[in-house]
């Protein structure tokens, strides 16, 4: 450019065709000449009508065209609400698509429709122009209107929409480009003296005329990407070929065979504007780019494929070229010499990945580029492009696996892979945006607690209401405990509904009502007149905070109301800004979101105001009939509609090439040399991606004109140039099996021809499929990387975290596998070892011995690798209860026992404890805990009763007594503290049954008793029990009376526990009371001496000591009395055929998982069937045989039992 003639002060003019495309082209001109300064780069369409402009006159031709379909769509809007375009009777009947809708309904359709007639015409304008023509001279384009009817039937309403658009502004960009033509001989001095075109790939046949002719009276350059030196202009596609064969045309199908399929498949869309520069007049100056080839090294495989497209033929591997030119006998020698040239040169030029996820998708990549910055020092993030055909699909994935690096998760050197995410719309990019744009829907909003609490933790709007980040926990906390779910109010709720009358439960209202009547009587009763609950949560300063969240719980509410109203632009203008400032302040924080908003807003009214003619040149008069347009008033829906499209139109301008690792879309006029690009989501059907019919495009239904663009054809083209503009890589990704079922699925048709070409002519067959998880051994193995002749398989893993949980799982297998990571495994186990010490010379909580013997599994996941695998509970729910929650249910009876239990401590009349009981139910109707309907107070009234059965049983052991200290037992030291029946042995109830799982708990606490060496305990036992006849304690559905329990004497330890049955048959409900007789000191010692054996056990691996196994496994055995479940050997059960078929019911062999067993954890560690093993029936016998032994269960309890009150004894032992 320096060596133009053109004063050395005068911009130069580049068109480029991307913002992108712009960026890179001025850091390389800054890089090789030290400066890039003074250039313009106007896009192709801008610039013709700026051109247009400079030749007709400013007086003449606006600063923007009202043919823009952000301004057409309004113009189009208007005249199809007109009485002119009803009086017409068009037979596509357009008319009857709005007309039998409301108004507000009617015109949202139309704006829609309009959209869509604004964007074909636009089409036109560019594809078509001759059409545009032709119908301003009263001619149509469809050459027989008989054969095509449909065509005809949109033709016409379409022209008489062109026609009044142009009687509206005649000067139209075809009319302006003919105008200025005309007027070049006399305005050729405003041209500028040259005109550089880079890197555009796809041009309109009408604006490569236009510059044909401005070529004559200036200099046109144009640096256009072709792939090929030689002549491809008539290279067709595999389809066409094969159509071509069908007709017998056998000689153009052997013709075509010699053009390089890759181009002939991929390259249709650029072959047409190289059509089209052929047929204008110009010189050509070839300059093709083969600096990768290199004499000291043989070209890589990428390089070949991109020399062989180069060259226009399809390329051989290095044996064909042997045998093309040898006879069999020759061949056999070479290759037995030289076996290398039979095999294709391998390298990791060309790397293909299968995935089963777009994350998985993300996190391979993420390993390749860890693995790639690894090996080239020269490799830095700004040389990686990584495309994705939808973008927004891939964005949270990126964020989650880029946005922080895998040594900041571990604590250890914090480096990062820089990355940026270019081409998202507003809408998806900027939670801000998406804010605004939800605000526009608040007439139709549910306002849900999650909606509402997002939107107060925006920074903006924290920083607009001076909300702190602390507070933010404060409103959650309150909105939990007032139950709030949706709806502001009875009134609103019914709206949503649409019923006639709704109560005000679970809304805003309610939930606000309970804690302001909190705050306001902190010191009274806070039930309310009987019908409202009030919360005690607020107090002091607190009362500051509330303010905040009602005032803009309030503010939010008020332009819910304040939306449903009509308005006129202006004034939708004017509330829009004015909602935008008093609900976000984004001076100091989301400023470029902001900025986003007010810039989309006004172009939106600008295009609005252009569209009536106010925004033109002064010799433009608005038509009369305009002032009732302007005056027009327009709907919330409508408008949101139109800011929606608004909003999500990408950002061209942000986040491209900003020296990081860049993300894109897959967008046309992106042919800029990366040294490695990857694209992902090449999945079937969703590249190359398909375009939306539409029926009333003419383009459709008359036929392809050379130059007419296609989403397909411009994908398969973007395929074509990132394979010819990596320079050292392509890496290329797909999800090939469903991440559910593992299912096959295929792969783009272009990635398909693509592996099917590299095949054929390379012997490339290297697609690897990735494991599932990133925690797979296969991405740990060291024998991926051995060989340097051996193409990398599956990708090596990096993250520490993964490495931690594979090696645990696999913990068992062989070692070898880890040979890579040796050192770092054999130090983490030494930590590991250490650590185990430390926890036995450490306190073991009672507290955790019974989580670990209720759930061992997970107890192993949670406590020994820190692994929780259960779903992440908020308490916030937008849906109100419609059944009762388990939690809360259990809950309910545990405050109905403790409540009566109060009751008769403090020695209340029946008067009095009804009068209790009353109140808790009351407060629990009016608590938003249970759903709202008249069967909730059923609910209660039966959980109430079964709670006052199991309290009149429980009544009779319970004491204030309580045992509180520390018990050694081996190296071990149990810390305890529990309540004491008045016999001095533990008391507990259960609310969910008495099978051995609820059970576990008191006898643990049993033998803590017995082995503490209490006088009692020591100086007197229980009677020995029998073991004949006792019942299986696990089998709740059982209804039989067992035989009475022992008496006891105040003297005799025994521990009960009181339970509440639930007969899954009858659906009766009993309360049954489990007693465990006293055991000898040093019985019990030995006896938790075993268990803290195991507990440690399951602290190193998961153990399958489930308690339902040994129900399952040990109720008695009808078709074999002498076999005695409570005295049995490890053997005996291990070799009876009954206990082995109760082990393959119990895990269901034939359908594994079985519903016993359909636990997160469980099936984490266990994923396959398990087969019966005697470790886990000696450590379950030695659990669960002592329990059963001692234990006796009662229906209706007598006891002897003297009520009195002890001593707490508290020592340490």
């Amino acid at each position: 450019m320096s060596n133009s003639q053109q004063p050395i002060l005068q911009s130069k003019t580049v068109l480029v065709e991307s913002t992108g495309m712009q960026h890179w082209l001025n850091l390389q001109l800054a890089e090789h000449a030290g400066i890039a300064m003074n250039i313009e780069y106007p896009m192709p369409t801008r610039f013709v009508w700026q051109l247009c402009r400079d030749i007709l006159g400013h007086d003449k031709v606006p600063m923007q065209s009202t043919y823009k379909r952000e301004v057409m769509l309004w113009r189009i809007e208007r005249l199809l609400s007109s009485d002119a375009f009803t009086q017409q009777n068009f037979e596509a009947a357009l008319i009857d698509y709005w007309q039998e809708e409301s108004s507000t309904a009617a015109e949202y359709k139309r704006v829609n429709i309009s959209r869509l007639i604004a964007d074909t015409l636009e089409q036109y304008l560019m594809f078509r122009p001759e059409w545009l023509l032709a119908w301003e001279k009263g001619e149509s384009v469809i050459a027989d209107p008989k054969q095509n009817h449909v065509a005809l039937k949109h033709e016409v309403w379409q022209r008489w929409i062109w026609l009044e658009l142009a009687k509206e502004e005649p000067n139209h960009p075809v009319r302006l480009q003919l105008l200025a033509l005309e007027k070049l001989d006399k305005k050729s001095h405003v041209l500028p003296s040259e005109v550089y075109f880079f890197a555009i790939n796809t041009m309109a046949p009408q604006t490569l005329a236009f510059f044909n002719q401005i070529a004559k009276y200036t200099q046109i350059h144009f640096f256009h990407l072709n792939p090929c030196i030689d002549y491809w202009g008539d290279a067709v596609s595999d389809r066409t070929l094969a159509k071509q064969l069908q007709q017998g045309k056998i000689d153009a199908w052997v013709e075509q065979q010699a053009i390089n399929p890759l181009l002939r498949n991929l390259g249709q869309q650029g072959k047409d504007l190289f059509n089209l520069l052929s047929q204008s007049s110009h010189y050509e100056i070839s300059a093709f780019d083969t600096d990768y080839q290199q004499e000291s090294a043989a070209p890589k495989l990428l390089q070949r494929i991109q020399q062989e497209i180069l060259q226009g033929e399809a390329g051989q591997s290095e044996a064909r070229q042997v045998k093309s030119n040898a006879d069999a006998e020759v061949i056999d020698e070479v290759t037995l010499c030289r076996p290398e040239l039979c095999r294709p040169e391998l390298d990791d030029s060309i790397i293909v990945r299968s995935c089963h996820s777009a994350l998985r998708e993300v996190q391979v990549l993420h390993d390749y580029l860890l693995q790639q910055f690894s090996a080239d020092e020269t490799l830095s993030p700004r040389d990686v492009l990584v495309m994705c055909p939808a973008i927004e699909n891939y964005s949270p994935y990126i964020e989650a696996v880029f946005g922080k690096s895998i040594a900041e998760l571990n604590s250890a050197e914090k480096q990062r892979i820089p990355c940026t995410i270019a081409d998202r719309n507003p809408l998806d990019a900027d939670p801000l945006v998406a804010a605004f744009m939800q605000l526009m829907s608040l007439p139709d909003s549910r306002f849900s607690v999650t909606e509402f609490l997002s939107f107060v933790h925006l920074p903006a709007v924290m920083q607009k209401y001076s909300i702190k980040t602390s507070e933010l926990d404060l409103f959650a906390y309150w909105v939990k405990q007032s139950n709030i779910h949706w709806g502001l109010d009875a009134e609103h709720k019914s709206v949503i509904l649409g019923i006639d009358k709704a109560n005000d439960v679970f809304t805003w209202h309610w939930g606000m009502s309970r804690l302001l009547e909190g705050f306001s009587h902190a010191d009274n009763d806070l039930l309310i007149d009987d019908r409202l609950l009030a919360l005690n949560e607020i107090e002091g300063q607190l009362a500051v905070t509330f303010g905040k969240l009602l005032h803009l719980l309030e503010k939010l509410a008020s332009y819910g109301d304040s939306l449903k109203r009509l308005r006129t632009m202006e004034e939708w203008k004017a509330f829009l800004f004015d909602m935008k400032d008093s609900l976000f302040d984004a001076s100091t924080v989301e400023q470029y979101a902001s900025q986003t908003i007010t810039k989309t807003l006004g172009q939106f009214f600008e295009h609005y105001q252009m569209s009536l003619f106010e925004k033109l040149a002064p010799h433009v008069a608005a038509d009369a009939s305009n002032d009732a347009e302007v005056q027009r008033q327009w709907s919330y829906q409508t408008l949101r509609q139109a800011l929606q499209n608004a909003f999500t139109s990408p950002d061209s301008q942000n986040q491209f090439m900003t020296g990081q690792v860049t993300f894109c879309s897959m967008m046309p006029m992106r042919s800029i040399p990366f040294k490695l690009i990857a694209v992902l989501g090449l999945n079937d059907g969703e590249f190359p991606r398909q375009s939306t019919f539409v029926d009333m495009d003419l383009v459709n239904h008359l036929g392809r004109h050379i130059g007419d663009r296609s989403r397909r054809g411009d994908d398969r083209y973007l395929f074509l140039e990132a394979l010819l503009s990596a320079r050292k890589a392509l890496y290329l990704s797909y999800q090939g099996r469903g991440i559910r079922d593992n299912k096959s699925r295929e792969a783009s048709l272009v990635l398909s021809e693509f592996l099917a070409y590299l095949k054929k002519h390379h012997q490339f067959d290297n697609l690897v499929q990735q494991p599932l998880h990133p925690f797979s051994i296969a991405g740990f193995s060291p024998e991926q990387n051995k060989s340097p002749d051996v193409p990398k398989q599956v990708q090596q893993n990096f993250d520490k975290g993964w490495y931690r949980l594979m090696t645990s799982l696999h913990s068992s297998e062989d070692d070898s596998l880890f040979t890579s990571h040796e050192s770092q495994n054999k130090k983490e186990k030494t930590v590991a070892s250490q650590s185990q010490e430390s926890r036995l010379s450490e306190k073991v909580a009672l507290a955790d011995l019974v989580k670990f013997f209720k759930k061992p599994v997970e107890f192993f996941a949670n406590h020994s690798q820190g692994l929780w695998l259960d779903d992440i509970q908020t308490g916030l729910s937008d849906n109100e209860p419609f059944i009762e929650n388990g939690l809360d249910v259990y809950l309910m009876k545990s405050d109905f026992i403790d409540c009566m239990l109060e009751c008769q401590k403090f020695g209340f009349s029946e008067e009095q404890k009804q009068k209790a009981m009353n109140s808790m139910k009351t407060r629990l109707m009016l608590s938003g805990k249970f759903p709202d309907y008249p069967n909730s107070e059923e609910l209660i009234d039966e959980n109430a009763l079964q709670s006052q059965k199991l309290t009149d049983e429980l009544s009779q052991f319970i004491s204030d007594d309580q045992l509180i200290g520390q018990l050694a037992i081996s190296s071990s030291l149990i810390d305890f503290h529990f309540d004491l029946s008045i016999t001095g042995g533990a008391v507990d109830y259960s609310l969910t049954g008495n099978a051995t799982r609820h059970l576990i708990a008191t006898w643990i606490k049993h033998l803590i008793v017995c082995a503490h060496g209490n006088s009692a305990a020591s100086e007197k036992t229980q009677p020995e029990q029998e073991d004949s006849g006792q019942e299986d304690s696990g089998q709740e559905d059982s209804e039989q009376e067992d035989s009475e329990l022992v008496p006891t004497t105040e003297s005799a330890v025994s521990s009960v526990a009181v339970c509440i049955v639930k007969n899954t048959q009858s659906k009766t409900v009993s309360i049954k009371t489990e007693q465990f007789s006293v055991i000898e000191q040093q019985q019990a010692r030995v006896y938790l001496s075993t268990l803290l054996d195991i507990f440690t056990r399951g602290l190193e691996r998961p153990l399958l000591i489930a308690p339902d196994l040994a129900d399952k496994l040990m109720s008695g055995i009808q078709a074999d009395p002498d076999f005695e479940p409570f005295s049995a050997s490890v053997d005996d059960y291990f070799h009876h055929p009954e206990i082995a078929n109760r082990w393959s019911t119990f895990f269901d062999a034939t359908n594994y998982p079985s519903p016993f067993v359909v636990d997160k954890y469980f099936t984490h560690y266990f994923p396959q069937y398990i087969e019966k093993d005697k470790e886990t029936i000696s450590d379950l016998l030695a659990i669960y045989q002592p329990l059963k032994k001692n234990m006796l269960t009662k229906n209706t309890v007598k006891s002897g039992a003297k009520s009195g009150v002890k001593t707490a004894r508290k020592g340490r032992v």
